[in-house]
């Protein structure tokens, strides 16, 4: 083996390396995230520290510091990955909607928030009850992504009532009834409850439905 391969050996073997290393970090910051997203749910944020989350993962706690900085940016990449994961799955679903009708489009983003919020429950309580937790530069972050989504299901119900398919008033109250209803689900809804989630699915939207139709265009 000449100077110069085993050099290219040396460097793949450092790649490797730090691939391996890498993907170690990535697991542990994960971990990370979802140890103190069940210890800020059962004991809230400001009672728990963060040796606490390090210990419940099972790892030194100083080795947090090497992942995160402190908690509250713990706090912010929970809330801020919730949202962007709401976005992200919204788009994908969103590029089917085009030869749809406005009130199918509602439905559909109805039946969204419920399949989500219904499986991400701890999420979306930390995402409500949490969020006054957050710092200045952090909130604010987090508060735009929230408009963001609103400001989605407001588009919806703005084409609707252009196109003559949708009757309301004003369209941020509307907006916000309708998510606060749909978002207030994962507060109390249990998998072994007496309605299954298609049934809740049901009466949900007939009361959004009831709220946003026109009585002559209700053929949903």
């Amino acid at each position: 083996m000449n100077e110069r391969s085993f050099n290219f050996w040396q460097v793949e073997i450092t790649l490797k390396q730090s691939i391996t290393n890498l993907r170690k970090g990535e697991k542990t910051a994960k971990g990370l995230l979802l140890a103190a997203r069940n210890l800020f749910v059962l004991y809230g944020y400001s009672a728990v520290s963060m040796r606490e989350i390090a210990l419940k993962l099972g790892i030194n706690a100083g080795a947090i510091y090497n992942h995160f900085p402190s908690k509250q940016e713990i706090l912010f990449r929970l809330l801020e990955d919730h949202m962007l994961d709401l976005l992200r799955q919204w788009k994908v679903l969103d590029y089917e909607n085009k030869e749809l009708s406005d009130q199918l489009i509602l439905k559909k983003f109805v039946n969204f928030h419920i399949n989500f919020h219904i499986n991400k429950s701890k999420e979306v309580f930390l995402s409500y009850m949490e969020l006054r937790s957050l710092d200045n530069k952090n909130f604010m972050k987090i508060s735009n992504l929230r408009d963001e989504y609103e400001s989605i299901l407001q588009n919806i119900l703005f084409s609707g009532r252009r196109n003559g398919n949708l009757s309301f008033g004003d369209p941020q109250i509307t907006s916000k009834a309708i998510l606060g209803m749909l978002s207030s689900l994962s507060h109390w809804y249990h998998q072994k409850g007496r309605l299954g989630e298609e049934e809740i699915k049901t009466i949900y939207w007939n009361l959004i439905l009831n709220s946003v139709r026109n009585d002559w265009k209700t053929n949903v």
